[in-house]
């Protein structure tokens, strides 16, 4: 069994589609985000696991669309210190955070977002939603273009992995995708010959502004990973 994921999709996608200086630096140089997060955010440089384990809460949850009260509930913190980190992070994450106005913004004009190959997501009850509702429509506007963009990377992944089997004549077999990962039944005497070619065909996907990453489990350590 050989399992190969994308490392932080969502957030590499976001960079790409923000354009945010700050995320663009750290993917570029490898600099750990949740470490550079927890450095904005704090105002320091030495970073200790609690304040990186916050700041990757942060990371994510904004993607989604988190709160206060939910962020204070996922890090054991104080709601009023949950809203003062959301605040400086769209501070320190200026173009990320113009990024989701533009997003809104699009899908209130348009009536619809696009991901990175163009496939639409529509919004059309946004004129006519209740206040409510159309918070979680504008989270989901935010939303649709990292979440279809990631579907649209593993789907021409897969794409052009299935083609390099063929072509190659490997028994090796693509059995199933999870998410932002493909798993694969692989003869032992092929592992050195496709664990290289499939990694370069799934970084290579789609050009991005920042480097893509995968990290391939095999066999127990694969179990083990799980």
């Amino acid at each position: 069994m050989l399992s190969i994921d994308y490392s932080q999709i969502e957030l590499r996608i976001l960079a790409h589609l923000s354009q945010e200086p700050e995320l663009l630096d750290a993917y570029r140089t490898g600099t750990d985000i949740h470490e550079r997060t927890a450095q904005l955010l704090l105002g320091k440089t030495e970073i200790d696991g609690g304040e990186r384990r916050l700041a990757k809460i942060i990371n994510y949850g904004i993607i989604y669309g988190m709160g206060a009260q939910k962020l204070s509930r996922e890090a054991g913190i104080a709601v009023a210190e949950a809203r003062q980190f959301i605040e400086i992070f769209h501070q320190r994450y200026a173009r990320l955070t113009a990024y989701t106005r533009e997003m809104e913004a699009a899908a209130a004009r348009e009536g619809y977002v696009t991901t990175v190959l163009g496939r639409r997501r529509y919004f059309r009850d946004l004129p006519n939603a209740t206040k409510q509702y159309r918070a979680a429509l504008l989270r989901a506007a935010f939303n649709a273009p990292i979440q279809g963009t990631s579907a649209d990377l593993i789907k021409c992944a897969t794409v052009a992995i299935a083609a390099f089997l063929r072509e190659s004549a490997c028994q090796t077999r693509l059995l199933l995708q999870v998410h932002d990962e493909l798993v694969f039944e692989v003869p032992e005497s092929e592992i050195e010959t496709v664990v290289a070619p499939i990694c370069d065909r799934m970084v290579n996907a789609l050009p991005l502004s920042v480097p893509l990453v995968v990290e391939a489990h095999l066999g127990q350590n694969w179990l083990e990973a799980k």
